[in-house]
């Protein structure tokens, strides 16, 4: 279809974009803290140790092998990032067209995610985008599989969305505060009047 055409030319652009943004820049406060812990062996010890009261062992998994990769290798840093926002990128298209029928109106949400600034501050630091893109990225995969669960019924779309969530949480505690949403999102979408429903 012609709008999932332009739908990925929006992505390709705006990963054209952040990827010229991430290989410019570089590891800032925290991201050496980061690379310095990991540094030592791989071991399950390593990986749960609080970072200020927050447990993080996804994203001290992706420190740990871009550590393991070189001496502050910037490079391959950036390319975790533009990898990871990727694939949230292409999760929030697959909300989108899970939300609503294709239509032109969609490319709206999607455009204003793609590029809007707020995004781009926390994707700019590495030690904050390995754990908020995670995020974003589980957002949107569960919110799309809830919604094709509220429709279809079946159950292997809440089986996904709840697996969003759990690999979210490995990145980031407040990934907790997606289920609040989902909720909120069957009342609204199947709830008496589906007033969600009805304008999608």
């Amino acid at each position: 279809q012609k709008i999932t055409v332009v739908a990925s030319v929006l992505i390709i652009a705006q990963l054209a974009f952040r990827a010229w943004a991430a290989f410019g820049g570089w590891f800032y406060v925290d991201d050496f803290k980061f690379l310095s812990a990991s540094r030592k062996p791989l071991t399950l010890d390593l990986l749960m140790e609080p970072h200020d009261d927050k447990l993080m062992p996804g994203g001290l998994l992706i420190a740990w092998l871009v550590a393991k990769s070189g001496s502050f290798a910037w490079p391959v840093a950036a390319a975790s990032l533009v990898a990871m926002q990727a694939i949230a990128s292409i999760a929030c298209w697959f909300m989108l067209r899970s939300l609503s029928a294709a239509r032109w109106a969609l490319l709206v949400p999607l455009a204003i995610y793609l590029f809007a600034p707020i995004t781009l501050t926390a994707f700019m630091w590495w030690g904050a985008a390995i754990n908020l893109v995670p995020m974003q990225i589980a957002m949107f995969l569960a919110v799309g599989c809830h919604v094709r669960y509220l429709s279809t019924d079946k159950f292997r779309y809440a089986a996904l969305a709840a697996l969003s969530i759990a690999l979210a949480m490995v990145f980031y505690q407040k990934s907790l505060l997606i289920f609040p949403v989902l909720a909120l999102l069957s009342v609204a979408y199947f709830g008496q009047g589906g007033w969600f429903r009805s304008i999608t």
